[in-house]
């Protein structure tokens, strides 16, 4: 079981056209107890810090946004780098070290009705020693869907998805999506060992004007030996990308 407290925050200015920097900053305080001793959890000798810990990152942003708006997106581009990092306020096994995020969005309208939409997420956290809870994790809502988040982590995340919505009248759309991606070690990434997720979805939009809505999403990942193929139901606002 996880007990987790976070605080932060993030600032960004706007500088140059469609041009924005900006300034985070973020503390994180995480604790773990093993309910069941024996497992996994107890014996893994990959797992590091399993009591837990506190980081403190302090970072810099910068952002390209030409997106028509951000709420249901039919033209334009996305495309924000963070960089953080740690320094060594806590001492012990507490993380020091540094973390990079790029993520990159594209948006085309093929017609009055239909957009195709494209991302691209890369997620790094190097250290001498990263404790588990902080590596990259594979799956949620937003991307990778059908993979819960957690199941798969490591020093790397790569993963990248399109999606093609349908707004067949102003309150209701459809959409369907697919995309791959994997979480590896420093030097070992295959793309043999990329991982797919697909399926489809409706958005109702309780305020078409400014495109805000409710998503409904069923996603599909692997089948591994010996286990139910990996799938999900979402239900959120606003789109996942």
């Amino acid at each position: 079981t996880q007990k987790l407290f976070r605080l932060s925050g993030e600032v960004e200015k706007w500088l140059l056209k469609n041009y924005y920097g900006g300034i985070n900053a973020s503390f994180e305080n995480y604790r773990f107890r093993d309910k069941e001793a024996g497992g996994i959890y107890t014996i893994s000798p990959l797992l590091r810090d399993k009591d837990g810990g506190k980081v403190f990152f302090i970072g810099l942003s910068q952002i390209f946004d030409t997106r028509t708006t951000n709420t249901y997106t039919t033209k334009g581009l996305y495309l924000k780098l963070n960089y953080s990092y740690a320094p060594d306020f806590f001492g012990g096994e507490n993380f020091t070290g540094s973390s990079v995020k790029a993520d990159f969005r594209l948006f085309k309208a093929l017609s009055r009705k239909s957009v195709f939409a494209f991302q691209t997420y890369y997620h790094t956290v190097q250290s001498k020693q990263t404790p588990f809870y902080l590596l990259p994790q594979l799956g949620n809502d937003l991307i990778m869907r059908g993979y819960y988040s957690g199941r798969y982590r490591d020093e790397n995340l790569l993963a990248a998805q399109a999606e093609l919505r349908y707004r067949i009248i102003p309150r209701v759309a459809f959409a369907v999506f697919g995309g791959a991606g994997n979480v590896y070690n420093n030097g070992n990434f295959s793309f043999g060992d990329l991982k797919p997720s697909y399926g489809g979805g409706m958005r109702y939009f309780f305020d078409p004007g400014r495109g805000q809505s409710v998503r409904f999403d069923y996603g599909i990942g692997e089948k591994r030996t010996g286990e139910k193929r990996q799938k999900g139901f979402y239900i959120s606002f606003s789109e996942a990308f």
